[in-house]
């Protein structure tokens, strides 16, 4: 908004309030004459009949309620007053946002949304190809895993049966080298 715009916004603002301060005035002027020809009307029917009791019962209601029922008034034209103020105030600032909302223009927003949107489509694509991805390479290291536990096994019993086997074989040579040097000790060589 520019300054000029400001300017003759406070103007007008400045303009209602007067012209409701004029109104005002006119407003309490002219309850004044109303009271004026009230008491006047009172002063009148007091002097011509003061003896009919209807009467004195009838301006002792009057005088009774008549400031009430004034004080009444006076704040609903208040209300009024105020209400038109916040009305018209209300009125001028839907013109400037209107201006305002004329003025400024709404970037297309659409094709990067849809951008977004795509992007957003491939990469929850990309992360179900990734998760497919991570369970066979669970399954293929746990294959792994077995396969060597497997061979690491199988290369155990080897080894146990070749020491076995080595130990076998190391006390038959122990048993029958044993005995092969008992009976060349105890036969002479014959010469």
């Amino acid at each position: 908004m520019s300054e000029n715009e400001i300017k003759t916004t406070v103007e007008e603002n400045s303009d209602t309030k007067e012209e409701i301060n004029n109104k005002d005035e006119e407003d309490n002027i002219n309850t004044e004459k109303v009271e004026q020809q009230q008491q006047e009307q009172q002063e009148q029917q007091q002097t011509q009949s003061p003896q009919d009791p209807r009467s004195i019962l009838a301006n002792g209601l009057y005088l009774l309620l008549s400031p009430v029922v004034k004080e009444c008034d006076a704040k609903i034209q208040e209300v009024y007053y105020s209400q038109k103020t916040l009305s018209d105030q209300i009125d001028s600032l839907s013109q400037e946002l209107d201006s305002f909302n004329n003025l400024t223009q709404i970037p297309p927003l659409l094709p990067h949304i849809q951008k977004l949107l795509n992007a957003r489509g491939k990469l929850l694509a990309v992360n179900s190809k990734l998760a497919i991805i991570m369970t066979r390479l669970d399954r293929l290291s746990n294959n792994i895993n077995n396969q060597q536990q497997q061979s690491i096994q199988q290369q155990q019993s080897i080894l146990q049966q070749q020491v076995q086997q080595k130990s076998v074989s190391d006390r038959i040579t122990s048993l029958f080298g044993s005995t092969k040097k008992t009976p060349q000790q105890q036969i002479p060589p014959s010469n």
